[in-house]
């Protein structure tokens, strides 16, 4: 089963593998940009009775409970130095004014049946 691949939790955290250094403290614009769907891993089409073409849902995912989200943190400091970070903050859009930002995203799912699978994570910056 490719959807049970490395097993299922309940929660996990995938931290960015770099950050962003604007250089300088300035204002700017975060956005972050996912796409995710939550599938069944015990959801085997052999085990389906009704006719595939009745399915509502080829993945079988409709009653999912799974959340990701990104999270931010900033500093005015030089990151390659030892900078001192905020705490971590929800991300969907927001203005900082920070040199420096480092993201991760937050998964968690209610039910052991069901896993995440992103397809795009992305966080984005415009100077304002």
């Amino acid at each position: 089963s490719l959807d049970n691949y490395g097993g299922v939790t309940s929660s996990g955290t995938y931290t960015f593998a770099s950050g962003m250094d604007l250089g300088s403290v300035q204002r700017s614009r975060l956005t972050s940009t996912l796409q995710a769907i939550t599938v069944n891993v015990n959801d085997w089409i052999d085990s389906r009775p009704a006719n595939i073409d009745d399915w509502e849902n080829f993945d079988g995912t409709e009653s999912a409970s799974a959340d990701v989200y990104v999270e931010a943190r900033e500093t005015d400091d030089d990151p390659a130095g030892t900078p001192t970070w905020s705490d971590w903050k929800r991300l969907d859009a927001a203005e900082f004014y920070a040199r420096a930002f480092q993201y991760r995203a937050r998964l968690s799912a209610s039910d052991a049946a069901y896993n995440i699978h992103i397809s795009q994570l992305r966080v984005t910056a415009q100077q304002i």
